[in-house]
C-alpha cells in the first residue's frame, strides 16, 4: 500500500527517522545508523530505502566525518519530507 506515493518502507523509514536514539529529524539531524536501527531494517534494505526517499528529495544524507560509511553519515529530513510528512498523519 503507498500513502502519497510513499511505499511502505519508506514510511517505516520516516516514522523510524521521528523515533532514533538521537532524536527526532524533525528538530535536528540524527545518525543514519540510528535511524536505521529504529526502523528495524537491515541495511541492505535500510540503504535502498534512503536512497529512493533521496531521489525524491525528502531526505538528504550527508557525510560530515568523511568516512564514506553509510551509517556514519547524517539523516537529515529535508523541508519537503517534513511538509508530506505532516500530510500524511
Amino acid at each position: 500500500m503507498k500513502r502519497d506515493g510513499l511505499t511502505e518502507l519508506e514510511i517505516r523509514v520516516l516514522e523510524a527517522s521521528r523515533k532514533s536514539d538521537f532524536g527526532d529529524c524533525f528538530i535536528e539531524p540524527s545518525w543514519s545508523f540510528s535511524v536505521c536501527d529504529a526502523s528495524g531494517l537491515n541495511e541492505k534494505v535500510y540503504r535502498g530505502v534512503v536512497s529512493s526517499l533521496v531521489k525524491k528529495g525528502l531526505v538528504v544524507i550527508q557525510d560530515d566525518e568523511g568516512k564514506g560509511r553509510f551509517r556514519d553519515m547524517v539523516f537529515i529530513l529535508t523541508e519537503n519530507g517534513k511538509k508530506l510528512w505532516d500530510n500524511i498523519q
